[in-house]
C-alpha cells in the first residue's frame, strides 16, 4: 500500500487506491504502464554502463570523454523513463528537470547524471510499500468484516470493524481487539436507549443499569416487542459483562497483549455479539 495516500490530488496523472485499499503488483503494473515501470531499471543500468563503454565515448575538444551520439541516446531514454515516474509519483518538479536533462543538446557528464540519479532513488525510498501475505489479505481492508447484516444495523462501527480486520491482518492483535472492542459499544448504547438510558460515563454503569432494568419486574417498559427481546437482553447482558472483566478493562490499561489465537477469540466474540444485536436494535 502506497504511503500518504490521502495527500494524493484528485487530479494525479494516476489513480491512487484509497486510503486502506489494497493494491496488487499487477495493479501497480497496469497503473505504471508496465514498459515504463518494468524498464526502468534496465534503462538506468544501460546508462550506466553507457558512461564506461569505449564504443560509447568520444573525446570532446578538451581531451575530456564525452558520449557520443549513441550512448547519449541510452542516457536520454533513462532520463525520459525517470521523469515518467516521477510524475507518476507526484514529483512533477523532479519530472521537469528530467526531462529537461533528457531534452539537452550537450550529453550530461557523468557525475551531473548520477546526481539527478540520486534525487530519483529518493523518490522510490519515499514511497513505501507494504506487503501483505495471501492470509493478511483475507482480513485487511474489509468492511464487511463482521457480516452484511452487522453493517447495516450498526453503520457507525464500520470503521471499527475495519480496522479490527487490518490489525489483524497486520499482526497487531491487541490494537485488533481494542478496535472490535469499540464497535461493541454501538449496540450497547442503542440497547441502554431502548431503556431511556442515555448517559453513563463506561461500560460498568451501563451494563450495571440495564441488568436492573431488565430484571425488574415491576419496571414499566416502553420497548418494543419485550417479550420477544427480553432473552436477548438477559444473555447480552451476561456476555457483555464477561467479556468488559475478562478483555475489555485489562486491553485498556496497559495489562493485557494477545497473540492471534487469543485476539481471534475476542473477536469471534465481538461479532457474534453483534450479528445477535443486528437482529434487535439498529441504528
Amino acid at each position: 500500500m502506497l504511503d500518504d495516500l490521502a495527500e494524493r490530488p484528485v487530479d494525479s496523472p494516476v489513480r491512487w487506491p484509497q486510503p486502506g485499499e489494497l493494491w496488487s503488483l499487477w495493479d501497480m503494473v497496469e497503473v505504471f504502464h508496465s514498459i515504463d515501470m518494468i524498464n526502468v531499471g534496465l534503462e538506468i543500468s544501460r546508462a550506466e554502463e553507457a558512461y564506461v563503454d569505449d564504443e560509447m565515448r568520444a573525446e570532446d575538444e578538451y581531451g575530456n570523454f564525452v558520449l557520443n551520439e549513441e550512448g547519449w541516446a541510452k542516457v536520454s531514454v533513462a532520463l525520459r523513463r525517470m521523469a515518467y515516474m516521477s510524475e507518476c509519483l507526484e514529483r512533477p518538479d523532479m519530472a521537469i528537470e528530467f526531462g529537461k536533462n533528457a531534452d539537452s543538446e550537450t550529453p550530461l557528464h557523468q557525475e551531473a547524471f548520477y546526481v539527478a540519479l540520486g534525487f530519483f532513488r529518493q523518490v522510490l525510498y519515499q514511497t513505501q510499500m507494504l506487503l501483505l501475505t495471501s492470509d493478511a489479505r483475507k482480513h485487511y481492508g474489509k468492511m464487511h468484516y463482521f457480516g452484511e447484516a452487522v453493517l447495516e444495523a450498526f453503520p457507525t462501527a464500520a470503521p471499527e470493524i475495519k480496522d479490527c480486520g487490518n490489525c489483524f491482518g497486520l499482526g497487531q492483535y491487541t490494537a485488533a481487539v481494542f478496535h472490535a472492542l469499540r464497535a461493541i459499544e454501538v449496540p450497547l448504547v442503542l440497547m441502554a436507549q431502548e431503556f431511556g438510558v442515555t448517559k453513563f460515563k463506561n461500560w460498568n454503569d451501563a451494563l450495571n443499569e440495564l441488568e436492573g432494568l431488565v430484571r425488574d419486574r415491576a419496571n414499566p417498559r416502553n420497548v418494543p416487542d419485550w417479550d420477544a427481546k427480553k432473552d436477548f437482553y438477559t444473555d447480552a447482558i451476561n456476555h457483555l459483562f464477561a467479556m468488559k472483566n475478562a478483555w475489555r478493562n485489562y486491553t485498556m490499561h496497559l495489562k493485557l497483549r494477545f497473540e492471534r489465537e487469543e485476539a481471534e477469540e475476542v473477536i469471534y466474540a465481538a461479532r457474534a455479539f453483534m450479528r445477535k444485536a443486528s437482529k434487535v436494535v439498529s441504528e
